[in-house]
Formats: C-alpha cells, sequence, structure tokens
C-alpha cells in the first residue's frame, strides 16, 4: 500500500500552508490509479488575512507552472508520492524588470537549494558586458543592455541539473500536465529528468526561472565511469590471499567504508604480487644465459662495429 500526498507551500521560504487534507491510498501493482488536481488561482492563509497566488507544482517527479495536473500510477513500488503546489506574494512589479532571476531548486528535497551558490553558470552564458551580476546579486542578470541566453550549472549541491521553469504568477491555466511512475524507480539515479540547453530572454525582457536539480550527481558519476571498474575489482576479491599484517592495518587511517577499505588494500596487494611474479620471472633466466651489460661491454661492442666498417671499405 502507498500513499499519494497533496501539499500546499508558500515560495521562496518553504513554509506549509493548511489547505486541508488531501492523502489518498494507492495500491498498485496490479491495476493503476488516476488522480486529477486543479490548484486554485488563489487561496488564503488560516487566518483570512492574506491571500497567495499560485506559482507552479512539483508533481513528485518535475515542475510545471500549468495549474492542472493528472497522475497515473501503475508500477508502484514506492511509499509515499508527494505533489507540492507552490503559492507566494508577487513582487510589486510583476514578473520582474528588465532582467533575469534563477534560484536552483530541488525537485526531491521540494525547495530552493540555499547555501549553495548560484545556479547560473557565467562561463556558458551569453549577456552584455556588465549585466552579470546585476547589483551584486549573482541570481540576477540585467537585460536592458541586450538579449540573455543564461546556462545552468551541470551540478549543484551534489544533484544533477534536470531543466528549466518559468514562474509565472498565477501560472498557466490552459492544457494539462501529464505525470507518472512509469520508468526508472523512485530513488534511483534516473528517476528525475535530465536538463540542458541555455534558457532566452529578449532585451529589456524578464524572466524568474527555477534552475532545476533532480538525481544525483555522485550517482551519475558512479554509473557512468566507475561502475564497471569497481565490478572488475570486486571480481578479483575472491582470488586474493589473506595477508598478516604484524604491525597493525595501514589502510585503516583512510578508512571510511570498511568494505571500500578491503578492497582497496586487496588491489594494491594483488599489484604487488603481480610486481613480484615479474620479478621471479627476470631471476629464473640462468646466469650463464643473461645477456653482458655495462661500460666495459659497450666499449668492446663499438670497437667491433668500428673494425667491421673498416673491413667494408677496403
Amino acid at each position: 500500500m502507498s500513499l499519494f500526498n497533496v501539499t500546499t507551500k508558500l515560495w521562496p521560504g518553504g513554509e506549509s500552508l493548511d489547505t486541508g487534507t488531501d492523502v489518498n491510498v494507492v495500491s498498485v501493482p496490479p491495476g493503476s490509479a488516476s488522480f486529477d488536481r486543479h490548484a486554485a488561482l488563489f487561496v488564503t492563509s488560516p487566518d483570512g488575512t492574506q491571500n497567495f497566488e499560485f506559482l507552479f507544482w512539483n508533481t513528485g517527479r518535475n515542475t510545471t507552472n500549468k495549474r492542472h495536473v493528472h497522475w497515473d500510477f501503475s508500477a508502484g513500488g514506492w511509499t509515499t508520492w508527494t505533489a507540492t503546489k507552490w503559492y507566494g506574494v508577487p513582487p510589486s512589479n510583476g514578473n520582474g524588470g528588465h532582467e533575469v532571476r534563477v534560484d536552483p531548486f530541488s525537485i526531491a528535497s521540494n525547495g530552493p537549494l540555499t547555501g549553495s551558490g548560484t545556479a547560473i553558470d557565467p562561463s556558458a552564458s551569453s549577456f552584455p558586458p556588465g549585466s552579470y551580476p546585476d547589483m551584486g546579486d549573482d541570481h540576477l542578470i540585467d537585460t536592458e543592455d541586450g538579449a540573455v541566453d543564461v546556462a545552468a550549472k551541470g551540478s549543484l549541491a551534489s544533484l544533477q541539473f534536470a531543466g528549466w521553469d518559468q514562474l509565472i504568477w498565477g501560472g498557466d491555466d490552459s492544457g494539462t500536465f501529464y505525470e507518472s511512475d512509469a520508468g526508472a524507480s523512485q530513488g534511483s539515479p534516473g528517476f528525475y529528468p535530465v536538463g540542458s540547453g541555455t534558457f532566452h530572454v529578449v532585451q529589456d525582457g524578464s524572466a524568474i526561472l527555477l534552475a532545476l536539480y533532480g538525481n544525483s550527481s555522485i550517482a551519475k558519476f558512479y554509473k557512468e565511469n566507475l561502475k564497471s571498474e569497481i565490478d572488475v575489482a570486486k571480481s578479483w576479491v575472491s582470488d586474493f590471499p589473506k595477508l598478516k599484517d604484524n604491525e597493525g592495518d595501514p589502510w585503516q587511517r583512510y578508512a571510511v567504508d570498511p568494505e571500500w577499505a578491503r578492497v582497496i588494500r586487496l588491489i594494491v596487494e594483488r599489484s604487488d604480487q603481480l610486481q613480484q611474479q615479474v620479478t621471479e620471472l627476470r631471476s629464473f633466466i640462468r646466469a650463464q644465459e643473461r645477456p653482458q651489460v655495462g661500460r666495459e661491454v659497450l666499449k668492446e661492442s663499438r670497437q667491433q662495429q668500428s673494425l667491421r666498417k673498416r673491413g667494408r671499405k677496403r
């Protein structure tokens, strides 16, 4: 049995807003389950003193500024799937003046990434000279002097870039965003989308952007670069003899994960064994069969070559 849970939060602080309970039991597989939710344009604080306007959904796997979202569940294998409606108070200048604002957002943590710096990659972005950072804020790019193509860092806070979402106060009430639990399972390296490319804003234009981050960038690096090598190393483990160290274990100082330390130590020990085998093969050559080496031998060889050349000239 799993739970599909819908919550409401306030942008940008992430405070929970009580708009009623929306918790649903999901039993898949077998069969499937579907849910539709249409976010209201405004919600009111519990004390009735303040209104908040819709900004975006975190569907549990993606984000969208569409107010209507449809979920299809059939794969299962997860315990709780949380979808969140985000609301806030629009600034006095609406969707911003002639500037681009970029805030990093973790889909999995369901909140802004704070304390990790800006998501903007200035070296991969294109903007007029002096436009970034705008007013000393490295989350802002000014568009007054020209168009902007903003690029996000490929990874931030050990998370992989998952794409862009433009925030529009009031959201988009046309059409539907479709979400599902098909494909990679929740918690696996490929569960969230993988993003790329820049976001274009025209001269004097404005945009409030979420730079989305999802999958673990460490898991991606492990999967693409290390897994095959580690699998080979693991296959060696059964062949490694256990060596006794009478003076203690010098690897202990480096051990974070004891199993990792054991694998590394065994690889080094195997390397030492191979080196010893090569040494033994060299020493196996009989003394009388070994080629002579040294300065005297080299001198004699050169003298013989000189005599052979003189003989050919005659």
